[in-house]
């Protein structure tokens, strides 16, 4: 018998009784799939005028996915979209995740409309 695993159960159980806190949001790994084969830059916002570049991912890599939010429109090796998808680019010196927005053509979610919960 397969069992349930706990992480899972926790969600459920906070998403019956309406906690939908940013804190619990979903977290998956996607794979990173840039169009020259080299990397993409990573944004603090999800615009390529007025978000800041905070680092970069390399094709292939494997990231952290948190969440999505609308944005400047990007063509990509996906197509063309405004959903940037937040992942984790690293931790801090304390040892808390820092996050950061890439555009959803670069990430392979499985979906055009973004995945799971909107970014607050």
């Amino acid at each position: 018998m397969k069992k349930f695993p706990m992480t899972a159960m926790f969600a459920l159980v906070l998403t019956v009784f309406g906690f939908t806190s940013q804190a619990f949001a979903y977290q998956r790994y996607e794979v990173v799939t840039s169009s020259s084969g080299n990397y993409i830059y990573v944004r603090d916002y999800p615009n390529t005028t007025t978000g800041k570049v905070i680092g970069r991912v390399y094709d292939g890599q494997v990231v952290n996915y948190r969440c999505y939010k609308t944005g400047s429109t990007v063509s990509g090796y996906f197509g063309t979209s405004n959903i940037w998808d937040k992942i984790q680019i690293g931790t801090d010196h304390a040892g808390y995740p820092i996050y950061g927005y890439v555009s959803d053509t670069y990430i392979y979610t499985g979906s055009d409309g973004g995945y799971g919960l909107p970014c607050r």
